[in-house]
């Protein structure tokens, strides 16, 4: 997910598919961090199935870009808990004065350049 800054809704979707027909009802079973609202909608696409991640405008400072702490997002159908999968996600919530703080990995390239600039 990158850096994203406080203050303003962050939303994201992509396409998330079921190989075959099963039968099952899908739906979002976890996410983390928390702070993250995630939603699944089918689309027109047979096993085709859109997950929207959004980080509220008034989500917290938080990091979740290490490899040991990690967010993630579990799909799958909750009546049968053995038919799921997860989506890791990396990404870190920043104030948007703490920018340049954040973790190299996940600095803009915008910010790069003003840093460059400055010197």
């Amino acid at each position: 997910m990158g850096l994203i800054r406080r203050g303003k809704e962050f939303k994201r979707s992509l396409i998330v598919r079921v190989r075959d027909e099963t039968g099952h009802r899908m739906d979002v079973l976890d996410v983390k961090p928390k702070s993250l609202r995630a939603t699944l909608e089918t689309t027109k696409v047979p096993g085709a199935y859109r997950l929207t991640l959004v980080v509220p405008a008034d989500s917290q400072v938080e990091m979740f870009s290490r490899e040991e702490q990690h967010g993630y997002v579990q799909v799958g159908d909750p009546e049968n808990q053995a038919f799921h999968n997860w989506l890791p996600l990396y990404g870190a919530i920043v104030n948007p004065a703490d920018e340049s703080l954040a973790s190299p990995e996940f600095v803009s390239l915008e910010t790069i350049l003003k840093f460059k600039n400055r010197c």
